[in-house]
């Protein structure tokens, strides 16, 4: 079982890596690598661990008071998802500007 568990983040990590050589732009690029990054963090801490480790993994995290690091960071990344939302409406318009410029080219 351990064995099929490896082979199956191995097929996702491959799947990832193609996946993120056909994105488009680096910026969508960056905000996908975020999202699996989060997707990652989640899977381990859904995956049913022993009591003994839970408590651990709940110190280690209340040590080092991710919670407000985390926080500090999350304008930063909200930051970046709006500009890179701002560049997707800009690229958008100028493929419509170049599509409605060929049409009036051809008529």
């Amino acid at each position: 079982q351990q064995q099929q568990q490896q082979l199956l983040l191995l097929l996702l990590l491959l799947l990832a890596l193609q996946l993120l050589f056909t994105m488009s732009t680096l910026i969508w690029s960056s905000v996908w690598l975020l999202l699996m990054a989060e997707l990652a963090v989640t899977t381990v801490l859904v995956i049913p661990v022993g009591r003994k480790t839970r408590n651990y993994i709940a110190r280690k995290i209340k040590r080092f008071h991710l919670g407000d690091r985390i926080g500090k960071h999350g304008y930063f990344i909200l930051v970046g998802l709006l500009l890179a939302l701002m560049e997707s409406i800009h690229s958008l318009h100028n493929i419509e500007t170049r599509m409605l410029h060929d049409r009036k080219a051809k008529d």
